[in-house]
């Protein structure tokens, strides 16, 4: 699976923690933690996205690269680091396949 890049993913982790807050199954003490970590999450550049909005926001189509490493389907292009890179799309691709690999569990 690719690493992904937290920039390219819009932070949301107020609605997480307002879900945490109105559940009224969740124990007081979880709350904390929860609103802790995504504090940490969001403070070291990770975003929290519900999964139907990321479904939303991602094309289907496939990435086509050029001889440069450039995803001509998205019009993304790898940064000028010599770093490994993989198109957003294609992350976000992984990360809706992994989370469904999960709700079949």
């Amino acid at each position: 699976m690719s690493t992904v890049n937290p920039t390219h993913i819009d932070i949301m982790a107020e609605e997480l923690c307002e879900y945490v807050a109105g559940n009224p199954h969740m124990k007081p003490w979880s709350v904390m933690v929860v609103k802790h970590l995504v504090s940490k999450l969001t403070d070291a550049g990770y975003s929290i996205v519900p999964n139907a909005v990321l479904t939303e926001l991602t094309d289907p189509d496939k990435c086509s690269f050029d001889h440069n490493g450039g995803c001509q389907a998205h019009g993304h292009f790898p940064p000028n680091d010599d770093q490994a890179w993989t198109c957003p799309v294609e992350d976000a691709k992984n990360i809706l396949a992994t989370a469904a690999e999960g709700e079949k569990a």
